[in-house]
């Protein structure tokens, strides 16, 4: 709804609830926005976006070329929602597709909005167009959001221009954004390997950087064709967690723990639900090979009592309040010792999706073979 999007005292109310089609005064209102000062342009900006129709071309063009970067990703954003809701007109996206070519490679952050809304609004044009030297080049800062919005959107990278392209990488990767531009690149080789992509993939599981590390744990899940999590996320949608295999409850609980751990420490973990499944958590930290933070969770679990932290949630919370009553960070010692861990998750998560590859196989849909 554009009215929560227009919520401050200069901002106009645009009521979406009257119908599909937002009033003309509206629009007209939101286009004297587009003109005002930098917070009333952002949110204008995201509100056109969002509507999407032909009225909106003209001041989302001027949007989209505005000289403050965040309202010109709010204007991306707004054209996100919009394409999501089926609000954008033909005419309106073909009119601005060119506006957000010239965003590709602007010097300044966009945030990788561009790439993603080209390909989504015309896959067949963008495409030549992100891989055209202009934009294809280690000198474009916004490379590795180009590279990232081909390897979500399943568009095969020629492997003359990629094998090129990680040749000239690999000795750079020690500086920003090389290192996120090889990241991406491996995956896109991963996604569409030859004969050398396995061992080239597989040599740098092993680099000091961690980024590439983790673009090619990632890629070598897509050479096996395997996307875990999303398998797993699958089966649990129609069958739930029980219906999951051990690997599969491994991959899924550990995942978790590490997500948690690393944003709120384990009293967060305990704290969400997420926290149920610290028996499979701890099952699976042994069977991928992270001893470190099998123990660390395991002294976790002890400080609930002989029998660990209540699978209920609600149980479990009342007991970590009570911990907390206590001691303000009962956990601060394990949390410090779980960051200390050289055990890294994004890597053996999926080497260990590949060594028990059936529990973890789905068919990749590749949309374009370049």
């Amino acid at each position: 709804m554009i009215l929560a999007l227009l919520s401050t005292c200069s901002i106009a109310t645009v009521d979406m609830n009257r119908s599909s089609n937002p009033a003309v005064s509206d629009i007209s209102e939101l286009k004297r926005q587009i003109q005002a000062d930098d917070d009333t342009r952002q949110r204008a900006a995201l509100a056109l976006g969002t509507i999407g129709t032909n009225e909106c071309i003209e001041p989302m063009l001027i949007a989209l070329s505005d000289e403050n970067e965040r309202v010109r990703t709010y204007a991306m954003m707004g054209i996100g929602r919009g394409i999501a809701a089926k609000n954008c007109t033909s005419e309106f996206l073909a009119a601005i597709f060119p506006a957000l070519v010239r965003l590709l490679n602007l010097p300044d952050s966009v945030f990788g909005h561009a790439s993603p809304l080209l390909l989504e609004m015309d896959r067949s044009r963008a495409t030549p167009i992100l891989l055209s030297p202009e934009y294809f080049t280690t000198t474009n800062r916004e490379l590795h959001y180009l590279l990232k919005a081909l390897n979500q959107y399943g568009c095969h990278v020629p492997h003359e221009r990629l094998l090129t392209l990680l040749a000239e990488l690999k000795p750079r990767v020690d500086n920003y954004p090389h290192d996120y531009q090889y990241s991406e690149a491996l995956i896109a080789y991963g996604l569409n390997p030859d004969d050398t992509a396995e061992s080239w993939i597989r040599a740098e599981l092993n680099s000091e950087n961690k980024k590439v590390r983790h673009g090619a744990a990632e890629a070598l899940e897509l050479f096996n064709g395997l996307r875990p999590y999303s398998h797993i996320c699958d089966i649990m949608e129609k069958s739930g967690f029980d219906a999951l295999t051990d690997p599969q409850k491994y991959y899924y609980a550990v995942s978790n723990y590490g997500s948690q751990v690393e944003n709120g420490g384990h009293s967060q973990y305990f704290w969400n639900s997420s926290g149920e499944r610290w028996q499979s958590a701890l099952a699976g930290l042994r069977a991928i090979g992270a001893a470190k933070r099998a123990t660390i969770l395991q002294e976790a679990a002890a400080r609930f009592g002989a029998d660990g932290p209540p699978i209920a949630r609600m149980p479990r919370v009342i007991a970590v309040e009570r911990m907390q009553a206590q001691v303000k960070k009962p956990f601060a010692d394990l949390d410090d010792q779980f960051c200390s861990a050289d055990e890294d998750f994004d890597v053996l998560l999926p080497l260990y999706a590949i060594d028990n590859k059936s529990h973890f196989t789905q068919a990749l849909a590749h949309s374009s073979n370049l």
